[in-house]
């Protein structure tokens, strides 16, 4: 990937993620710049709002969270790069992320997401790739995958995402990447198969860089929910809607992700 900045998004007090995120970005040889999260406590009235309207009711942490995410597109698009890999603080990387990257090119004339990681959700997509860069394959993607952990956008995109962010009233990661509840149109999701990055959070049973962006959120209750759901009735689900779904030229499948150091290698990084 040529012509590129990486762009971490960071609480203040999250120093270990940062340190975390700076010795993997070094690691693997990326342009990256930290950005400062939003904090619950900067939001104005009227963002505030925005996302509490009717049922909808989100914590100041939450939104603060999704308005993060705006403001890495806004950073961006003050910059010269024509890519930009947006990431929160808390990601893990692929061993061979470094050559997958190298590799790495994709159009910057169409307003399209790259999303690189996994919540290890089972997911349509359109059965034959769009690309294919070192075992790494790229799906249409057609049904929920909400995470916001990793994805990489062109000037283009990132235009049209802060020219509708301004009707968002859900949380970033549903508006993107969940086409049931999103309240605005969005462009193609292109879906790295398996995942090169995947949260640390979602990666290990005990996560020692779980994010605190959008703390407020009940992990350990979300977490269980899932845990769940995937046992039981993701695989019944998963057969029925294949079947269904397979003459139309789409699949289910679950979204591994690629190796990744253990946990424990990952806390190497930062002492």
């Amino acid at each position: 990937m040529k012509n590129y900045l990486a762009i971490v998004i960071n609480r203040s007090s999250d120093q270990r993620r940062r340190e975390h995120m700076e010795a993997t970005l070094r690691r693997f040889k990326l342009n990256y710049r930290i950005l400062k999260a939003v904090e619950g406590d900067e939001l104005s009235d009227a963002i505030l709002s925005q996302y509490n309207q009717g049922a909808n009711e989100f914590g100041r942490n939450e939104i603060a969270s999704s308005q993060s995410q705006i403001q890495a597109w806004r950073e961006f698009l003050a910059s010269s790069y024509e890519f930009c890999l947006v990431l929160e603080d808390d990601v893990l990387f692929w061993h061979e992320f470094e050559a997958f990257w190298g590799a790495f090119e994709v159009p910057k004339d169409r307003a399209e997401i790259w999303k690189l990681e996994t919540v290890k959700a089972t997911c349509t997509i359109v059965r034959d790739s769009v690309r294919q860069f070192n075992n790494i394959k790229f799906h249409q993607l057609l049904s929920n995958h909400c995470g916001a952990g990793s994805y990489l956008v062109n000037r283009k995109t990132a235009e049209f995402l802060v020219q509708v962010s301004s009707d968002f009233k859900i949380m970033t990661d549903n508006e993107l990447f969940d086409p049931i509840h999103r309240n605005v149109p969005m462009c193609p999701i292109l879906q790295a198969v398996p995942a090169p990055c995947i949260q640390d959070s979602e990666h290990s049973d005990s996560p020692l860089l779980a994010t605190t962006l959008g703390d407020h959120r009940n992990l350990d209750r979300i977490s269980r929910i899932n845990i769940t759901r995937r046992k039981y009735l993701s695989p019944l689900v998963s057969f029925v809607v294949s079947i269904l779904l397979s003459y139309q030229g789409l699949k289910r499948i679950k979204i591994k992700n690629a190796p990744v150091g253990k946990v424990a290698e990952v806390a190497e990084l930062v002492e």
